[in-house]
Order: C-alpha cells, then structure tokens, then sequence
C-alpha cells in the first residue's frame, strides 16, 4: 500500500510538474498529441479541454502498458499467479474507464475531437454571429549575449456564437514581455464579423474609429413598421474589422427607440433605448421616434413626454405613435409610459384642483370674510376623468368635434364639478378655466391659480402654462398614498413661484 502512495505521488508531481513548465514557460511549446488539436497562444477553451483528456487518455495509457510489462516480468520472474492476475486487471479496467468517455462522446458527436474546424447550424439558433480571426504573433528574444531572434507565426480561425456582439474595438493589439524581459511578444488580431442570423434585429452600425467614434456606416435597419421582436434576420451582415474599428449591434425589444436623424437614421450614434415604465435622461439629439409595440393587439400603446430640457423641464409634448421627424433637442429628456387598454375599461380617475397649497375646501355657507382681493377664498373644482381604455387617435379631431365643457358649480362657485374624457386631454388639453370657472381670473381676483391637487388613481397629470412650460406629476409621486395632497409650485418639474397652470391632459395607465 505505501508503495502504491509513492507511485500516485510520483504520477501527480510528474504531470503538476509539466503544466508548470507549459504555463510559466511560455515560450516553451505544446507537444503533440495524436487526435488532439494543436496548443497555440489562440486556442479557445474547447480545444484546451480536448487537448488536456488526450493528455491524460496517453499517459494512462502509458502507465497501463508499463503495469503490463511489470507484471510480464513478474510472471517470468516469480510465481505469485494472484498478484501477476490483480495487477494485469487493474491495468486493464484502468485503460477501459478512461476510453469510455471518448467512446460515448465520439457516438454522440464525431466531431467532438475536433471543435477548431466545426461551425455549428445556424438553423439551431436564434442568433448567429461568425467571427473570423487572423492572429499574428512576433516574438523577439534576446539571449545572453545580445543577440536578438524574431519569429513569427500566424493563426487563423473561425468561431460562431449565439450572445449579442459589440465592441469598441474589433482589431486588437497587444505586447507583453515574457521571461524576465528576454523575450517580447506582439499579439495582433484582424477580424471580420458575419451576422448571418437574428431574431429580432433593430440596426447595425459600424464606426470609422474605436470606441464608437467617428464616421457612423449603418449596415442593417428594419422597417420602423416592423414590431415584430422574433422577425429573423437571415442575409448576410459583413463587418470587416479592416474598414471599421468599432460596431453595435442593436436588437429589438419592445420599447421606444430615439434616432439622432430623421426617418429613424443615424448620424453619431446608435439608436438610444427606453425601457417601458422608467424615465431616462438623454443627453444627445433627437430627431425621430420609432415606438415598438409587439402587444398591440392585446390593447397594449405606449405614451411618451418628450422634454427640451434635462430632468423633465420646461417644455413638453406627448407622442404616442411613430415619429419620423421631430425638432432636435441637444439636452432633452423623456418618459415612458405603458397603457393596458383592458385594466383601464370601466375606471374613472378623480382629479381635484385647489386655489390654496393644502388642498382645502369650503362650502359656501363656511366662507369667511375676504379681503377686497379676495385672496382668503378658498375654492376647489373637482374633475371626473372617463374614457380612460379609448384608443388615442393618431391626428386630433376637428375643433368642433371637440369635447364640449359643461361643469355644475354652486351658486357662488365655490365648488364645480365636471366630467371629461380623460383620453381627449391628451390630444387637446382642456383650459382649466373652463372646465373650472371658480378659477376663472377677473378683475376682483386677478391672480387666480391652482396651488395644490389631489388625484386618486395611478395616472400621469401634466400642467401647462401661457408659455406652455410643463409641471408633471406622475405615478411615482402619486404613489406615496392614493389622494396625497401635491402642491403644484412647490417641488414641480418645472418649480417657479410664478406657474401657472392654464391646460393639463391626464395619462392614464
């Protein structure tokens, strides 16, 4: 038993001994194995893992036939029938395990041996991207005595893969120096990227520079009328890495996509995305707006605010449907709202505005004395949105097919009621002052405003003023407590002592 310890010993120290040479020694190079692929500076994981189970299938083969010869000279040299028989067994089972693997492998896959040389089907994948890589690798060794010896070897192979691919910098260089500074090597690699499959591809674009900079070449964009996010994609995309230096690889997802060009074009960068339900700040021009909305049909539509300004400020506008051209804002912004036509049937949005900034009321039999400007009047008008599941036509309706105010107010308009379709203040904001008179400025009150809202549903409020600045308040400030009291000039997108709301449409979703 301890001479079978020594043995497993010297086994493991003798093999620990050789990676140690292969990896520390780099310029030391690989042997060659029968039936393994060869070990070079560029050889991928599967065929280091083939590569390393040769090496082990040959040195147990090694060992077996080494027991062999043991137990032939045994058999000559002694007359212990039992042992010779164990150890003629071991050695046999031993080679038999280790074949075992190979055997299935080689049923299962006959190319198992050989992954350098098998491209994969493309039929089998949603994506299929090929790359093809030349690499070059010089070395430069400079011995003992100063002399110095270049080498230099070329590799060149061909790799499919399934995961989405870009990258800053398609050609690669790199220099390193091995072994105390004696050696240096320089590691250049060439490529040329083939898309030949995708499900679901929005655009290519390729770049003149690395790091997506420079001159911007789009090599695939899909019909902006396409929202189909499993369309595949199967004509050849070439990205050679020869003329460009840098590419992206955008896919498509349901969302809303921004295009710094009209007719959803691209002068410096690839089309910037927007998840659904989350706001983003972007800092780069917009010029078109291609809205993908694979749920149409299950009364899915989406609802944006386009803002000319950072952090939702100053003015906006709602867009709810393909925009092949739109003015260009350098530092605009933009949220993203999500309409479930289906959850909304049948609801109705309660929006209550007040001239005060505590969300107080009165009737009129409370009032108290005011003063000659009426200042101490407190007044609320409350608003019932319905509707809220309309489709949202895509050009406004004629002005006289408008909807017509009709609020019910108390004798001295302390409070007024008035129902409107939630859906047609989106394309055609409501003056607040008609759809609330109490509010009305006159010569008695000429600084009439609303201060402060409730609203008692998850929907998105946007004020607007003379200057069609925006004030929005949306679900996530809502979300505090159903009915908060909000102040609209305290804390706004648009926060100014001097706002005054005149219009405001309601999202619901």
């Amino acid at each position: 038993m301890h001479k079978f310890k020594k043995s497993i010993f010297f086994i493991v120290f003798t093999i620990s001994s050789f990676f140690y040479e292969m990896v520390f020694a780099l310029e030391a190079k690989w042997p060659i194995i029968p039936g393994a692929p060869e070990i070079t500076d560029v050889s991928t994981v599967a065929q280091f893992t083939v590569y390393i189970y040769a090496l082990f299938v040959s040195l147990g083969s090694f060992i077996a036939v080494a027991v062999l010869i043991s137990a032939g000279i045994d058999f000559l040299t002694s007359h212990n029938i039992a042992k010779i028989k164990v150890k003629i067994a071991g050695a046999i089972i031993g080679l038999f395990v280790l074949l075992i693997p190979y055997s299935l492998l080689v049923i299962l896959n006959p190319d198992i041996l050989n992954p350098s040389e098998k491209i994969l089907s493309c039929e089998k994948s949603k994506v299929c991207i090929v790359r093809e890589i030349k690499t070059k690798i010089t070395s430069i060794t400079t011995d003992e005595n100063g002399k110095t010896t270049t080498t230099e070897k070329e590799e060149e192979k061909t790799i499919e893969e399934s995961g989405v691919q870009s990258t800053p910098k398609i050609n690669e260089d790199s220099t390193s120096e091995l072994n105390n500074g004696k050696t240096i090597r320089k590691v250049e690699k060439k490529q040329t990227i083939t898309i030949k499959k995708y499900d679901g591809l929005q655009m290519v674009v390729a770049f003149s520079k690395e790091n997506y900079e420079g001159d911007v070449s789009v090599l695939f964009a899909d019909d902006s009328n396409n929202d189909d996010i499993n369309k595949s994609i199967t004509a050849d995309i070439f990205i050679s890495g020869e003329t460009y230096k840098s590419f992206e690889i955008v896919p498509k997802t349901a969302g809303v996509y921004f295009f710094d060009e009209i007719n959803y074009g691209v002068v410096k960068s690839a089309p910037f995305r927007t998840d659904v339900g989350v706001a983003d700040l972007m800092e780069k021009s917009i010029k078109s707006i291609d809205i993908v909305n694979p749920e149409k049909d299950n009364s899915i539509d989406y609802v944006g605010l386009l803002f000319d300004k950072k952090n939702y400020r100053i003015k906006c506008s709602p867009f709810y449907t393909d925009k092949d051209s739109l003015p260009s804002s350098t530092e605009g912004s933009v949220k993203i709202y999500k309409r479930d036509k289906k959850a909304l049937e049948g609801s109705k949005i309660v929006l209550t505005l007040y001239n005060n900034t505590s969300c107080g009321s009165r009737t009129a039999s409370e009032a108290v004395k005011t003063t000659s400007k009426g200042w101490n009047e407190i007044k609320k008008c409350e608003i019932i949105l319905i509707n809220n599941n309309e489709e949202i036509p895509v050009v406004a309706p004629p002005e006289e097919e408008e909807e017509k105010i009709d609020p019910d107010c108390d004798q001295n308009k302390y409070n007024c009621k008035v129902t409107l379709k939630s859906v047609n203040t989106i394309f055609s904001p409501q003056v607040i002052v008609e759809a609330c008179p109490n509010f009305a400025a006159t010569k008695q009150y000429p600084r009439e405003e609303v201060l402060s809202f409730r609203i008692d549903s998850t929907a998105t409020i946007v004020f607007l003023d003379d200057y069609k600045a925006c004030n929005v308040w949306d679900l996530l400030r809502i979300a505090q407590g159903e009915g908060d009291c909000k102040q609209v000039n305290s804390g706004g997108l648009n926060p100014s002592s001097s706002f005054r709301p005149k219009k405001f449409y309601v999202i619901p979703h």
